[in-house]
This record gives structure tokens, C-alpha cells and sequence, in this order.
């Protein structure tokens, strides 16, 4: 049965369609209604804060300091022959030639990164504003990077692969840079990467072994281990602190207390997992 419709009746079922139209996209019209789920905001992974120092930290002239050395180690080893194989799949993944990479058998954490934290006052900054992080074989070198608020960090490719890296501040989904890399032996210099104290997540959107962190602090109380998972931090003020170990990979650092005396030299042996 075929229905037939007024040329009246018609007008004023597309008027009341209009009307409709008009109140479901004015401004209000999702006034008073609770929005679904996947519309609400975001919330930001809780994270533990860890004390970089901050804009109070003041630079006083020193009559006596002392200062800590120490050795970080491993207490579990049996990873790293799986790690070095990831390591060499990788290089050959990311357009390296195949190669056997040197098998690690010592316990010692390199590129670790130290600090001491609740340093109020003391030495001037480090002179040094240029730091290098390098995007190698689908990895960062190094995992972990310590700078000073004002470094200038050279970014570099060494991949004959694509890249596309996110620096995100931890914590957020607040995104500071992003880096694509399309040829081998590129760099991209950034100083926003150092304007405040804080920790960078670095991934990548292609490759997701791709993961590091930018580490920056507003003190210069902070190192790096060695090759022999060595460390050494000098002229602090006398007093109490808490001094933190980060290894890359580490989802948090571990920490101990320390105490600084005058003149003298402070060990510590950090051994985490």
C-alpha cells in the first residue's frame, strides 16, 4: 500500500525535523545530561614524584663540603644474555648489519643515574649545556639521560629506519616535542627539553623497544655511573640526604640515606635489581 503525503503535511514534518536539528547542536543542549564515559577527560596515571630540586635551590659560597662515591651493581645478572640477544635482533630490524654484540658477565649497572636529593643551597651549575641522546639499532643511547635545566639536548638518528619520537612529560599526556627522523645520521638540537626540572618519557611510534628517559634536574648534585657502575658526587654541604639510584629500564629508583661530613668522603654501594 503506497502512502501519500500532503505537500502541507510534509513542510511541517521538515520544519519540526529543523527545529529538532537546531536544539541538538546549540551549545546548551547537552546542558543537565551526564556525557558517556568515553568523552570525560582523562586522568593521569598516578606516578610517584621523585626531587629533582626546584627554582628555590640557591648557589652559596662553600667554607666546607664533603662528598659521596660509591658502586651500583646488579643483584640479578641472569637477563642480561636475553638482552644483549634483543639487542642484536634489533640492530639488523633497524637496518644494521648483523652483528654479535659484547656479552656483558659483569654485575655492573652502567649509565646509571645518581643523585642527592633535598640539597637546598651549595655549587654553581654545571657549565656544560650540551648533552647528546642518540636513536640507535631501535634503542636510546643512553636509556637514561641526566641534564641541567638550560642543557641543549642533540637528538640523533643512526637508523636507516624511520622514527617518530614523543618526549611526554611523565605523569601527563602533555607531549613537549616530537622528533620524526626520516634518514640516517640526522640531528635535531631542542631546549625544550630542559625548561623545568622533571622526568621525560621518550618513546617511539613505530618501534616500541624505543624507550628511554630525559632526566632534568634545577641542582647539580647528579652522575652518571661508569663502565664500572662508578660514581662520584663532590662538594655537597654537610648534613643528611637521601640519595637516589635510577637504572634504565628501572620503572622507579631506589633510594638510602647518606650523611655528608666535612672534608671526608662518603661510600655507598647500591645493589638493585
Amino acid at each position: 500500500m503506497n502512502v501519500i503525503v500532503a505537500p502541507h503535511a510534509r513542510a511541517g514534518m521538515l520544519a519540526l525535523l529543523l527545529a529538532q536539528m537546531l536544539i541538538a547542536c546549540s551549545p546548551d543542549a547537552s546542558a543537565g545530561r551526564t556525557p558517556p564515559a568515553s568523552s570525560k577527560a582523562r586522568t593521569a596515571p598516578a606516578i610517584d614524584t621523585v626531587d629533582l630540586g626546584g627554582p628555590s635551590y640557591r648557589v652559596v659560597a662553600l667554607t666546607s663540603v664533603g662528598s659521596v662515591r660509591g658502586v651500583v651493581t646488579r643483584l640479578d645478572t641472569t637477563a642480561l644474555t636475553a638482552a644483549d640477544a634483543m639487542r642484536d635482533s634489533l640492530a639488523v630490524e633497524c637496518g644494521s648489519p648483523p652483528r654479535k654484540t659484547k656479552r656483558r658477565s659483569a654485575a655492573f649497572v652502567t649509565n646509571a643515574v645518581v643523585w642527592v636529593a633535598g640539597v637546598a643551597a651549595g655549587k654553581p651549575m654545571s657549565e656544560e649545556k650540551r648533552a647528546e641522546l642518540e636513536s640507535a639499532d631501535c634503542s636510546l643511547d643512553p636509556g637514561m639521560l641526566a641534564i641541567g635545566v638550560g642543557t641543549t639536548v642533540n637528538v640523533s638518528n643512526d637508523d636507516r629506519v624511520l622514527h617518530r619520537l614523543l618526549f611526554t612529560r611523565e605523569g601527563t599526556h602533555d607531549t613537549i616535542t616530537v622528533m620524526p627522523f626520516f634518514n640516517e645520521g640526522e640531528i635535531v638540537p631542542s631546549e625544550r627539553l630542559s625548561k623545568m626540572a622533571g622526568v621525560i618519557d621518550v618513546t617511539c611510534v613505530f618501534h616500541p623497544s624505543t624507550r628511554g628517559r630525559v632526566i632534568v634536574f634545577a641542582h647539580p648534585y647528579f652522575a652518571t655511573t661508569n663502565d664500572a657502575g662508578r660514581f662520584t658526587i663532590d662538594s655537597l654541604p654537610p648534613g643528611s640526604y637521601t640519595l637516589h639510584v635510577w637504572r634504565s629500564g628501572a620503572a622507579r629508583p631506589t633510594n638510602q640515606t647518606v650523611t655528608i661530613t666535612a672534608g671526608s668522603v662518603t661510600t655507598a654501594e647500591a645493589a638493585i635489581k
